[in-house]
C-alpha cells in the first residue's frame, strides 16, 4: 500500500509540475504574442521605457538595434532620436517642432540641417515641396566577407519614431486565431474520435460506423495535429 501512495504521489507531483511548466509556456508565449514595439529592417524592437527615454530594442544576426527617442523636459517641440546599428556609431537626429505641430527643422549629430520644411505629423506626409532625404544617410553593416548590407535612415523613419505612431503588437492574430480553432477541432477529436465523424452522417445514415482506413488516418493526424499548431503558433510571432 505505501508503494502505491509513493507511486500515485509522484505521479500527481508530476502532473502538476507539467501542468505548471505548460502555464509558464502559455504565459511567456502571450507576453510575447502581444509585446508593442515596431517592426524595422525585418527585426522586431520592442517598445522599452528608460527614465525619460523611449526605446526601441531588438538583435538580429549582426547584433542588438536600438532606436532612442530622447525628450528635451525645458523643450517640449524639441525631440532626439538615436539610431544604434550593429557595428555602427550611434546617428542622432535632431526634431524641432514648430507651434502648428509640424516639422520645421531636423539637424544631425553635426548640428547640420538636413531638413527644412513643414512636414504633416498628422497625416505623416510630406508637405508640399519637401524633400524625402537631403543628406543620403546611409549606414553599412558588413554581412560576410563577401557581402555589404545596408541600413538606411530616412526623413520619414526619423519622425515616425519620435511620434510612435507606427506600434503595433508582435503577433499575428489571424495565425493565432486559426491555431485556437484548430486546437480546438485537435482537442474533440482527441477526446472524442467518433464526434465528428457522426456529425458528418447523422442525416444521412443511420448507426454509422467508421472503417478501419478512417480510424488509422484519423490516429496519424493525431501526431501531425500539434505538429501544424506548433508551426501555426511560432510563425504567429512574425520571426
Amino acid at each position: 500500500m505505501k508503494v502505491l501512495e509513493k507511486l500515485f504521489t509522484e505521479r500527481n507531483i508530476i502532473k502538476k509540475l507539467l501542468v505548471l511548466i505548460i502555464l509558464v509556456i502559455v504565459f511567456l508565449y502571450f507576453k510575447t504574442f502581444f509585446s508593442i514595439g515596431v517592426f524595422y529592417d525585418e527585426t522586431f524592437l520592442k517598445r522599452k521605457f528608460i527614465s525619460n527615454e523611449r526605446h526601441y530594442i531588438g538583435s538580429n544576426e549582426y547584433g542588438i538595434i536600438d532606436i532612442a527617442i530622447k525628450f528635451d523636459m525645458d523643450n517640449q517641440n524639441t525631440k532626439s532620436v538615436v539610431f544604434n546599428f550593429p557595428n555602427n556609431s550611434p546617428k542622432e537626429y535632431t526634431i524641432n517642432y514648430n507651434k502648428n505641430n509640424l516639422v520645421g527643422t531636423i539637424k544631425n549629430e553635426n548640428e547640420k540641417i538636413i531638413f527644412e520644411e513643414n512636414y504633416d505629423t498628422v497625416t505623416n506626409v510630406m508637405g508640399q515641396g519637401a524633400k524625402f532625404i537631403t543628406d543620403n544617410t546611409e549606414i553599412r553593416v558588413k554581412k560576410s566577407d563577401n557581402n555589404i548590407g545596408c541600413y538606411y535612415i530616412s526623413i520619414r523613419d526619423i519622425v515616425s519614431f519620435s511620434k510612435a505612431r507606427h506600434e503595433e503588437i508582435r503577433g499575428e492574430i489571424a495565425l493565432l486565431i486559426g491555431s485556437i480553432l484548430l486546437s480546438i477541432f485537435y482537442f474533440i477529436d482527441l477526446v472524442y474520435p467518433l464526434f465528428f465523424f457522426k456529425v458528418k452522417h447523422i442525416l444521412s445514415v443511420r448507426n454509422p460506423e467508421p472503417s478501419d482506413l478512417y480510424i488509422k488516418i484519423q490516429k496519424i493526424s493525431w501526431y501531425i495535429y500539434p505538429f501544424i499548431i506548433f508551426i501555426m503558433l511560432f510563425y504567429s510571432l512574425k520571426f
